[in-house]
């Protein structure tokens, strides 16, 4: 398994739209030249559930922006009641029977007694 990226979530990440490090943007695959956009499933590493997620560049601008946006990557967020400076990481594996699957990973970091405490969720 390759990791993509890790991110500690921003205000804008939890309440609009996911900012995805232009250096990624290539492991996510090409992206058609006439169009900005590109659907993939990713898939929550806990439960085996797979997540419907948008990546999409700008279309006219010289640097590309990428982001998750619209309702798949929101939904994401509220169901695992994501929150700023929480921390995702995609990752994918390739395998010759059944290609690249994507993976997602969701981690709360909360305060206790002095020491930071990292929890899957």
């Amino acid at each position: 398994m390759v990791v993509i990226f890790s991110k500690e979530l921003t205000g804008t990440d939890v309440n609009n739209r996911l900012a995805i490090p232009t250096e990624c943007l290539e492991q996510f695959g090409k992206i058609p030249e006439e169009h900005h956009s590109l659907n993939f499933d990713a898939l929550w590493t806990w439960e085996g559930h797979e997540w419907p997620f948008c990546l999409s560049t700008r279309r006219k601008d010289p640097y590309s922006k990428p982001v998750l946006n619209g309702k798949g990557w929101l939904a994401f967020v509220e169901d695992r009641h994501l929150k700023e400076g929480d921390t995702i990481t995609f990752s994918k594996e390739t395998d010759e029977a059944n290609g690249v699957t994507f993976r997602i990973k969701a981690q709360k970091t909360i305060r206790l007694w002095g020491e930071n405490i990292t929890k899957d969720v």
